[in-house]
Parts: C-alpha cells; sequence; structure tokens
C-alpha cells in the first residue's frame, strides 16, 4: 500500500500538472474531477447550508456522531446528510473511475 504522504492525485498530475496528496480533503473539496458533484451540492444546499451554522461546514463534517444520534435530528439536517452522503459517493465513484481508465494501482 503506498504511504499517504506518497499518493498523488493521478487526476490532477495529467489534466493540471500539479502534484497534490491525494486525501479526502483534496478529494472532496478541491480535485476538479469532483466539480459537478459539489456544485450540485452547492446548488441544491443553499438554504440547508443557511440553517447549519457558521460557514464553516465541510462535506465530511455532515457525518453525525454516535452522540448526535442520541437527539432526534432536525428534518433539515436529516436532509443535508442525505445530500451530503450522496455527493460524497458520486465523488468517490469518479474517482474509482478515473482510477480504472488509467489502471493505476494506488
Amino acid at each position: 500500500k503506498t504511504p499517504i504522504d506518497e499518493r498523488t492525485c493521478n487526476y490532477c498530475e495529467l489534466n493540471t500538472n500539479q502534484l497534490f496528496i491525494e486525501d479526502e480533503n483534496h478529494m472532496l473539496h478541491f480535485c476538479p474531477l469532483g466539480k459537478g458533484p459539489r456544485d450540485k451540492f452547492q446548488n441544491l444546499s443553499g438554504n440547508l447550508l443557511n440553517n447549519v451554522g457558521n460557514g464553516s461546514f465541510n462535506l465530511a463534517s455532515t457525518f453525525m456522531s454516535q452522540s448526535d444520534c442520541k437527539n432526534t435530528p432536525s428534518d433539515e439536517d436529516v436532509s443535508l446528510i442525505k445530500l451530503s452522503t450522496s455527493t460524497i459517493n458520486k465523488i468517490y465513484r469518479l474517482t474509482l473511475n478515473f482510477k480504472e481508465s488509467l489502471n493505476v494501482d494506488n
């Protein structure tokens, strides 16, 4: 298995000639490969995000911790969690499909 600090984003390397560590933050928030799902997420989540808080939101933060599960989530929380999960899945699938198209073993 490739150490995390040696994992580079193949998509960015081939399309932007820049090397970025391929971690969750890069994949979910910065890689151009995920731009379509991220843009759709932003368009669909506008009002939901306004109800969540201080603007420090990121996709991965929508997963509920075990302590959060003790309280019943609001309808807005549930909608945002579903939308975020769907977006994360789409970005992950795009990344996997791209890697498979290159026959890259990272």
